[in-house]
């Protein structure tokens, strides 16, 4: 987020790795910077750092650093390296359900693939909004035109997976190289990872921030701490929390299948792994709750500061990936059983009646590529809300993606 007050505001992004090098290139971001600037972008390593330490300046504010902060000049984020196997796309999907812009990580020498097309359209559906494309690799590419034609298909995809011409900017480098003393290949290895770093910090806009409704986050881990009990971290979707503030926790279900609701006191709060009094909507935090024990919280649950309602059965509007974008190859039916993943959840659920497909009525099945309406019926009560985005997947990879049109 773009800094403008002595405040660090969060911002979270992640590194989309159809090149199977997104972790290499995080880890060169992080190296490179401390080198080069001082810990300018990478990870404090001490315990304390001002801002003009970090960026060797004058600034026109001044904040105490602590141990474990990820900082660049503009902005603070978090980050987490989505794998671009087929395996881990549901780290995709689970693990950042918040998150603000994406990096995609695509090979100059062999350009888009299929899971680049799988996972621009997943990025789409979990509302990433921004999109900064690196092409890595570029030193072993020797024509410049191989490199402009890789650009030319990946903005092509993303425009025909709903992504405008603002919305994404496309770079190149070597991650390999940026350490190189080589003038011959500064442009590709140096100036490369410059300019992604430039781009991290400029092309972000600030996210808006939902604050004015009740403290609701779902769950991504829980941990216990000898001694303090346990703690609960995530993202907040909305509102503000504060010491002391009384929570509800949703998740949990009786031997009946009925929803069981959880009372706890928050005793503790962090953001960016420092304590702080109040923490909000947008922000990665954790929370320590008192008289909860790990083994009553598990991730895809529900933090809540009002009571909520939850609901095993919905209408939803689903569409269903061709084939040729990675879906399903035959037809779907009504009973047909696929895995949902909503939120940091993921729950089994079951297309019960096909109300139309393609908005036509009375259908009994739905090609791959068709959009239908649909009665769903999930594995157990969840907190859900009206407009709620979902995913589908089956064996390994995603059918369809949705979102909830009524409650029932």
């Amino acid at each position: 987020i773009k800094q403008s007050t002595v405040e660090f505001l969060g911002e979270r992004f992640f590194i989309v790795d159809t090149d199977n090098e997104g972790n290499k290139v995080l880890t060169t971001i992080n190296n490179y910077s401390e080198e080069k600037y001082g810990l300018f972008y990478g990870t404090i390593k001490t315990k304390t750092y001002t801002i003009e330490h970090i960026c060797g300046r004058n600034a026109d504010f001044n904040s105490q650093l602590k141990e474990g902060d990820i900082v660049c000049l503009k902005i603070r984020y978090s980050h987490v390296d989505c794998p671009g196997h087929a395996d881990y796309v549901k780290n995709m999907i689970t693990g950042t359900a918040n998150m603000d812009a994406s990096i995609l990580v695509v090979s100059g020498a062999d350009g888009a693939q299929t899971q680049t097309t799988e996972h621009i359209l997943l990025a789409k559906q979990i509302g990433i909004e921004t999109i900064i494309v690196y092409l890595n690799k570029a030193d072993l590419v020797d024509d410049p035109d191989m490199l402009e034609m890789a650009k030319d298909e990946i903005a092509e995809t993303l425009e025909n997976k709903g992504y405008e011409k603002d919305q994404f900017v496309m770079t190149t480098g070597s991650s390999l190289l940026a350490f190189s003393n080589d003038p011959a290949v500064q442009k590709i290895g140096t100036e490369g990872i410059e300019k992604l770093l430039s781009i991290i910090s400029n092309f972000i806009d600030v996210p808006a921030r939902n604050i004015d409704e009740p403290f609701y986050m779902p769950i991504e881990s829980v941990h216990s701490i000898s001694g303090r009990g346990t703690v609960v971290t995530g993202v907040p979707t909305a509102g503000e929390l504060k010491l002391q503030d009384k929570v509800f926790i949703y998740g949990t279900v009786d031997a009946s299948g009925a929803s069981v609701v959880l009372e706890s006191t928050v005793t503790g709060l962090e953001r960016f792994r420092s304590g702080v009094d109040k923490i909000k909507a947008g922000e990665n935090v954790g929370i320590l709750l008192r008289g909860i024990t790990k083994e009553q919280v598990s991730r895809g649950f529900v933090l809540s500061q009002v009571k909520l309602s939850s609901y095993k059965e919905m209408q939803a509007k689903v569409f269903l990936i061709s084939e040729k974008d990675g879906g399903r190859s035959t037809p779907v039916v009504a009973g047909y059983i696929p895995q949902m993943y909503i939120d940091t959840a993921d729950v089994s659920c079951i297309l019960e009646e096909f109300l139309a497909v393609n908005d036509v009525p009375g259908e009994v099945e739905a090609q791959p590529g068709s959009q239908i309406d649909v009665m769903i019926k999930i594995g157990k009560p969840m907190t859900l809300r009206v407009n709620q985005n979902f995913t589908l997947r089956e064996g390994g990879r995603t059918i369809g993606s949705g979102v909830i049109l009524k409650l029932l």
